[in-house]
């Protein structure tokens, strides 16, 4: 990273090794080229081909599709398109949340809080302050913290998930639903500039599920 922006670079070593006449090193040249804006149109590029395959992947669910079966084909989506190791999503109640449906290689390590994929949690000890949640799983701290009163966090750390980013779900009112949550085993593997794209992919799943809900309205009437 920039050591005085903090901003991350990403740089190529051209380095070579200088010899004299009898092969033998005799000092080295080096030289290194900032590939940033490369690097970042490679990400750019992935980010636009997995939010294409991830909105092709939704709008071929069927038309009386519920909202689990959306959310279920949403986080298998974002599994394949971005690599992610887990990927959750909980409705808020009272300030607090819990995984209602999830997916990925890593789900397992939510088997200790005894949840099941499409129930709620059993008791409040599984559940987590939304604001707590946020706290720790930002951009800025994009590393899993352990904190007692969000168990997802502890239980993410056993699983060896060191990176995270929770990205808060509104609908058309601006009111916060539910939180979407991702997971990766690299370090700090998520850039600050994913989090503005991944609130884009939550916002189009609320607008799936707003033209379903109105659309199966609709022919009740």
């Amino acid at each position: 990273s920039d050591l005085l922006t903090g901003d991350e670079r990403w740089f190529e070593d051209r380095s070579r090794v200088l010899r004299d006449a009898a092969g033998e090193p005799t000092h080295i040249e080096a030289l290194l080229v900032d590939i940033t804006p490369r690097k970042v149109a490679e990400q750019n590029l992935t980010f636009q081909n997995g939010f294409r395959a991830m909105l092709a992947a939704l709008r071929a669910t069927p038309d009386d599709a519920g909202e689990g079966e959306i959310w279920l084909c949403a986080l298998h989506a974002l599994i394949d398109a971005f690599g992610l190791d887990l990927a959750w999503y909980g409705p808020v109640q009272n300030g607090e949340t819990a995984p209602l449906y999830w997916a990925g290689p890593a789900a397992d390590y939510l088997d200790g809080l005894a949840l099941t994929p499409l129930g709620r949690p059993p008791g409040v000890s599984a559940h987590c302050p939304v604001r707590r949640l946020l706290e720790t799983a930002t951009p800025q701290a994009g590393e899993v913290a352990s904190a007692s009163d969000c168990p997802f966090q502890a239980a993410a750390l056993k699983r060896g998930l060191q990176s995270v980013l929770a990205i808060p779900c509104f609908n058309a009112e601006r009111t916060l639903t539910g939180v979407l949550v991702l997971y990766r085993t690299e370090t700090r593997s998520f850039p600050p500039g994913h989090w503005d794209r991944f609130q884009d992919l939550a916002q189009e799943i609320d607008a799936l599920l707003r033209e379903r809900r109105l659309r199966r309205e609709a022919d009740d009437n």
